[in-house]
């Protein structure tokens, strides 16, 4: 028996583990937020990498600003000088610190082209950092307080790191997060969605408290609700939305973007109402489980000796809360099968691999028949599918997910074995929102959901 190991990455994932590089930048990264008023972040689309590439791709230079950032965060067009030899140019040199770069200190340029309506660049970035930095990745920038005059401090946080995570938990950023302005976090600000469930969770930790029913509370809120249970409540939500709908792929206009907003905001949010309680408790545990009547002394004794529990719970709250939120996945591209009347067999054994869904059934599959396929549900290639172990037998296997931190390398390389990706429309969609960023539009072997479901599968139903 004939098997194949393929893999289709080439980097390593972010193992979840901190490295000294990660430690150094972490520091960086509180450094920025205490001297900085204002925070903006922009997860980098595929030009704004481009342009540091050897040979260089596209026409831009630099980052692209987006309308969000201009003066609310950079400067506004009064302030701006015009070009001497093309007065359309409007452009002011803004002082920037990179702590990553060689060249630790330089003027970027700030530039408006009013010829081309509201486009506006920061170039003059350094090279290197740019050049080598994976899809997806978020360029953190704070605007200091050190002078009167604009002066920006920037990392780059490349999406294969662990702190990639961690940035997205402390500034509480959507998996369908795009850019964003922020006041510098503190540990006593929360999000305002949470303000309410906070205060619900801490009235009843104090009562819980106060009655000696502290361990009853840390009882009830131990485990978090599996993730077919929130992946079910979010469907019922968006249901109560969307009244005399369901998940038919073939009658949805936009299933795959139907199933990232079931995921990325119904299912977030109930993630995040079930997350305080649960992370809450553990570290409510780990200050007053001993069961002891607390004091000054002895909790500041608690927070320092056991420093090294409080670090290791918030690290995996931060790093478990995409991959979590994603798990139920799953069961989504499940709801979209069954309301589509599609037949599959699912997380069957076929020697060493274990697909998700098998179409439209275990026998066609492993007769070889061109018309079966398989289709895997991960929410993120790298962290759960590094390598796709397969037997050939005639039929491609096809990958749902909603990972925008795939290279077009590694796609191509999928393409060479007969592996293609099925992703949301919005991915697919030229030049806007997240295709920016993915570039997936000329991709032959990328498809979306509703080429998926209207295209493969009709055209393979015919021979189930």
């Amino acid at each position: 028996m004939n098997t194949t190991t393929i893999d289709l990455f080439d980097t390593e994932a972010a193992t979840g583990e901190l490295t000294d590089s990660d430690l150094e930048l972490l520091d960086i990264l509180e450094k920025i937020y205490r001297a900085s008023d204002k925070i903006a972040i922009k997860k980098l689309a595929k030009n704004d990498r481009a342009w540091a590439w050897d040979p260089k791709e596209g026409k831009q230079d630099g980052v692209y600003i987006t309308q969000e950032f201009r003066s609310h965060f950079f400067p506004s067009d009064d302030a701006l000088k015009a070009n001497e030899v093309r007065p359309h140019i409007l452009e002011v040199l803004v002082p920037i610190i990179w702590p990553q770069s060689k060249t630790h200190r330089r003027n970027a340029r700030y530039v408006r082209y009013t010829n081309k309506g509201s486009e506006t660049h920061l170039t003059r970035l350094p090279k290197d950092l740019f050049a080598t930095t994976g899809p997806a990745s978020l360029l953190v920038m704070g605007r200091t307080k050190r002078s009167p005059e604009l002066e920006l401090e920037c990392v780059l946080v490349d999406s294969n790191s662990a702190v990639y995570s961690m940035v997205e938990a402390k500034f509480d950023l959507r998996p369908d997060f795009l850019v964003g302005l922020f006041e510098p976090p503190q540990a006593s600000i929360q999000p305002k969605r949470d303000e309410d469930e906070l205060q619900v969770f801490i009235d009843e930790a104090i009562y819980a408290i106060s009655q000696g029913t502290l361990s009853k509370l840390l009882e009830k809120y131990a485990k978090m609700p599996s993730p077919e249970y929130l992946s079910t409540l979010a469907q019922t939500i968006w249901k109560k939305k969307n009244p005399g709908k369901n998940l038919n792929p073939l009658t949805l206009n936009k299933p795959g973007d139907t199933v990232q907003e079931i995921v990325a905001h119904i299912e977030f949010d109930l993630y995040r109402k079930y997350e305080v309680r649960t992370r809450g408790s553990k570290l409510i545990e780990i200050l007053l489980g001993d069961g002891k009547t607390p004091s000054v002394n002895s909790l500041i004794t608690k927070l320092v000796r056991d420093f090294g529990n409080f670090y290791s719970e918030m690290l995996n709250a931060a790093q478990q809360r995409k991959a979590r939120v994603g798990a139920g996945f799953e069961t989504h591209i499940r709801a979209l099968l069954v309301n589509g009347e599609i037949p599959f067999a699912e997380q069957r054994v076929v020697s060493s691999l274990r697909p998700d869904f098998v179409l439209p059934s275990l026998a066609m599959y492993e007769s070889s028949s061109p018309n079966a396929l398989v289709l895997s549900a991960k929410t993120t290639l790298r962290e759960r599918w590094k390598q796709v172990v397969m037997e050939k037998r005639g039929c491609p296997i096809f990958l749902a997910t909603m990972d925008e931190r795939v290279s077009l390398p590694s796609v191509k390389k999928m393409r060479e074995h007969d592996i293609y990706l099925v992703v949301p429309e919005a991915f697919k969609a030229k030049g806007q929102g997240q295709s920016a960023i993915v570039d997936f539009a000329k991709e032959q072997n990328v498809l979306s959901f509703s080429e998926f479901f209207c295209n493969e599968i009709s055209q393979r139903r015919a021979h189930w």
